[in-house]
Formats: C-alpha cells, sequence, structure tokens
C-alpha cells in the first residue's frame, strides 16, 4: 500500500482527566489479560460486570461531569432513522447498485450420527436488501462508530433494529440509546471536527474484529467502488486496524485512492458525505430483555462475488491446475478452545490437513489458502470469515458446541451469500453453565473419522 494516500485526523481530544482514566483502565486491563482472564469464573464475572454495570456507570459519570462541570461539550438527543427513511424524507440523491436478493439457506447440515440434535434451527432463506449509496450534503462521520449525523437526525443502517440490537457503542460507554423513543446521544462531541470537501463513510464500532469487517464493512466498500464515477472520492475508515485488515482495503480499493484514518473521539463534517447501505450485519450483541427473534446475519451474495472478483478469487475455478490442500485452523483463543487438539491434529496430520495459525499470516497468505482448499476444518471464530473466499465446492467443517443460544445459522448464511455450504460437527461443551456458548470443547474424534468419511456432505 502507498503511505502517500493515507491520511491521519488525530490525535483524539481528550481531557487531562479522560487521559488518566484510559491510562488506568488499560493497566487493568493488562493486569486482567495475563493472570487473571485463563480463570473461567473471573471471565464470566468480569464480562457479566463490563456488559450490565458499566454501560449504568458510563451513564453516572456522565451526568457526574455534567452537575460538576467537569466538560463544557455534551450532545443533546437526536433521533435516530434508518438510511432508507432518511433518503425518502429528504429526497436525498441515491446510486442504486444492485435489487433485493433471497438466498437459500441449506439446513442439512449435521452428520447422520447427529441429526437428531434439536438444537440447531435454521431458516431456509433470508432476503438482502437492496444495494445503493446515498449522497448527504452536510454531514458528520464519527471515529468509532457507523452512525452519521446531520442536521435532522442521526442515521443507521436499514437492518439495525434498536429494540433487539446492543451496539458496542453503548457498551464502550461512548453513546446512550433510548429504544422506546428511538434517540441517542453522543457521550462526547468533537468541538473542533475536520472539514472535508467529500469522502465516503465506513467506519464502524466492529470494523476491528476481522469477521465483522470482511462479512460487513469491506462488501460495502466493494459496493461503493464499483461506481466509476466515485472513484476519486476519498474513504474513510477507523484508525487503528491491523495490518491485515488494511491489507485487504488496499486488495479492494487499489493504490490510488485517498484512505482518511479517523479516531475515536474525532469527527469529520463533510460537505458531500457518500453512506453505503448495509451489505451485511449480524448484531454485536442481543440487547438484554429483548423479546425480538435472534438475528443470524444478513450477507450481499452480489457484494461477496464483488469481493471475491476484486481480489482475484473468481479466477480459480474447481478443477483448476492450482495445488489443493486440506486446512485444519488452529484457535490460540482463551475460548472455544478444543481440549483434546493434540488428539484431533494428530487425526487430521495422518488424513493430509495442514495445520494453519490465520493470525499469523498476512491476508495474502490466508487468500492463498483458502481459495484452494478442498476441506476447511475450523472451530467457530474470527478466522473462518475467510470461507467467503473458498471455492463453491470445498466442504466448510465447523466444530461448534452444542448449547441453544448459539446463534447456528451465522456461518451457514454467510457461506450461501458466498455460493458455498457448511457442515457441523457437534461438540460437548465443558462448563457450558459458566462459560455458556463460549466454553471449550471436547471434539469426539469417531464423529470426525465419520464425516471425513462421507463424501456426499458439505457438497453445495
Amino acid at each position: 500500500m502507498s503511505n502517500q494516500r493515507i491520511h491521519r485526523i488525530g490525535p483524539p481530544v481528550q481531557t487531562p482527566l479522560e487521559i488518566k482514566k484510559k491510562s488506568g483502565l488499560k493497566r487493568l486491563r493488562s493486569i486482567y489479560r495475563k493472570r487473571y482472564k485463563k480463570y473461567r469464573l473471573i471471565r464470566v464475572s468480569v464480562k457479566w460486570l463490563w456488559k450490565t454495570l458499566y454501560p449504568q456507570w458510563g451513564k453516572l459519570s456522565y451526568y457526574a461531569d455534567f452537575f460538576l462541570k467537569k466538560v463544557e461539550d455534551f450532545s443533546g438527543w437526536h433521533n435516530l432513522v434508518a438510511l432508507q427513511q432518511f433518503v425518502e424524507s429528504t429526497g436525498a440523491e441515491i446510486i442504486e447498485v444492485a435489487k433485493p436478493d433471497i438466498v437459500s439457506v441449506p439446513t442439512d447440515v449435521l452428520s447422520m450420527a447427529q441429526a437428531g440434535s434439536k438444537v440447531i434451527s435454521l431458516q431456509e432463506r433470508y432476503v438482502c436488501p437492496g444495494l445503493y449509496v446515498a449522497k448527504i450534503n452536510g454531514a458528520m462521520a464519527h471515529g468509532g462508530t457507523n452512525l452519521v449525523s446531520s442536521s435532522r437526525a442521526v442515521i443507521c443502517h436499514d437492518l439495525f433494529d434498536i429494540r433487539r440490537d446492543f451496539t458496542s457503542e453503548e457498551l464502550h460507554g461512548r453513546m446512550f440509546i433510548r429504544k422506546v423513543s428511538r434517540q441517542v446521544r453522543w457521550r462526547r462531541v468533537d468541538k473542533q471536527p475536520v472539514e472535508l470537501s467529500v469522502a465516503a463513510n465506513f467506519v464502524d464500532a466492529c470494523a476491528p474484529n476481522y469477521a465483522h469487517w470482511l462479512t460487513e464493512v469491506l462488501p460495502r466498500i466493494c459496493v461503493f467502488c464499483s461506481i466509476s464515477e466515485l472513484s476519486d472520492v476519498p474513504i474513510i475508515v477507523n484508525d487503528g486496524l491491523h495490518p491485515n485488515i488494511m491489507e485487504s482495503l488496499f486488495q479492494i480499493i487499489g493504490e490510488d485512492r485517498d484512505v482518511i484514518l479517523i479516531p475515536i473521539g474525532r469527527s469529520a463534517k463533510v460537505n458531500v458525505l457518500y453512506v453505503t447501505s448495509v451489505a451485511g450485519y449480524v448484531p454485536f450483541d442481543r440487547r438484554p430483555k429483548s423479546k425480538q427473534p435472534l438475528s443470524h446475519g444478513v450477507f450481499s451474495p452480489w457484494a461477496f462475488n464483488h469481493m471475491k472478483t476484486r481480489v482475484g478469487c473468481n479466477d480459480v475455478v474447481d478443477g483448476s491446475s492450482v495445488p489443493s490442500c486440506k486446512l485444519y485452523l488452529r484457535r490460540n483463543s482463551g475460548i472455544r478452545r478444543v481440549v483434546n487438539a493434540g488428539e484431533l491434529e494428530s487425526l487430521l496430520i495422518a488424513r493430509g490437513f495442514e495445520i494453519v495459525e490465520p493470525e499469523k499470516l498476512s491476508f495474502a497468505q490466508q487468500l492463498a489458502l483458502f481459495r484452494r482448499a478442498d476441506v476447511i476444518i475450523s472451530s467457530s471464530g474470527a478466522a473462518l470469515a475467510n470461507i467467503i473466499f473458498a471455492k463453491k465446492m470445498a466442504r466448510i467443517i465447523v466444530l461448534i458446541g452444542e448449547h441453544v443460544g448459539t446463534s447456528y445459522g451465522y456461518w451457514p448464511n454467510i457461506a450461501s451469500a458466498a455460493g458455498g455450504k457448511v457442515q457441523y460437527i457437534l461438540a460437548n461443551p465443558l462448563n457450558w453453565k459458566v462459560d455458556g456458548i463460549h466454553s471449550d470443547l471436547y471434539i469426539d474424534l469417531r464423529v470426525i473419522r465419520e464425516v471425513l468419511d462421507d463424501e456426499t456432505m458439505g457438497t453445495p
């Protein structure tokens, strides 16, 4: 990538008190990860405190700062409207890219030995909305969120359900939401936003997560880049993204487009801001006590296909001369570990599998492996999102815990939008009463052998 095309808005605007608080939290986080995260009870307790009490503490500290007059710039409450609603009410100009698409999802995802499981419930199809780009005059892009401000309202994408979806912005205390009145309030506002004449906004709270980036943010960028008359419009993305994410970005946009990096706490006032409609979305989390049905994710086949074309995956077809391989993705995380991984890896190596640690590879290296893989086995994790780039005939086998709270439709919905199919091997979750859906897994090797010997499973 060319550093000459990267421009940073920063550093973040913070008060001395905020810097001190952030430094203290950073030290606590480091101590927790190094010493205490390995203990399940502590890990679950911290997660509960973070999700339940931290947002409430954020509200209390917000109003305490107000009454103590420690800060001067408080944002008022703003109506939250979906992008399509905003376009219709204001007459904003749009560029249509693709019509709505119906995605069929195969529901036979289990082997015969596990087909009796009652925990899996998949939707046979879902509708991906049409794709378009809206031109908004006089809008604000903000670091750390895909919400855009205008003089009339705060704009969200068309699949966001305020009654159901709990946001990263709320969890981290950067925004408050009234779900009944559909209003939002920023905790802080940037009093000195950078002014830009034109740009396209692709900032997202979940962009630092590799799976959310590949399935939600990068497809939208691909939609925008398909419009030739906007080829010289700079794009705005999160500052501090992983090098692999930045590498994938430049694979899509090329070397000639300007990229503006915006950190959390900063904003950009843009005379003409282009906002691309949602091309993939799964909620960050479910809102506590929500009675709305759980979303398993909606993803655009059009966006996935064009993304694969831009990175060269559609140049490789089944039966090509490119050497094939069989992959097992080793998971080096503190949650959802395979406790008998040594036995599993020995079995797979004997059957010709390569053991891969995706986090140690560049984006290009991961891309090369997935595009030539005939079989991919992995437990559920962000690196598995690379199945978007796999061959359509590849067997994708996901090791996943048998738990009623698991979003089983997530991987089938992604794979189906990319033209593939997922097969599940249900594993026995250990300590599920404590860790829930993130419990460590024990894999029955007999089931692995059965699945690998059954050549009919997993075929799209």
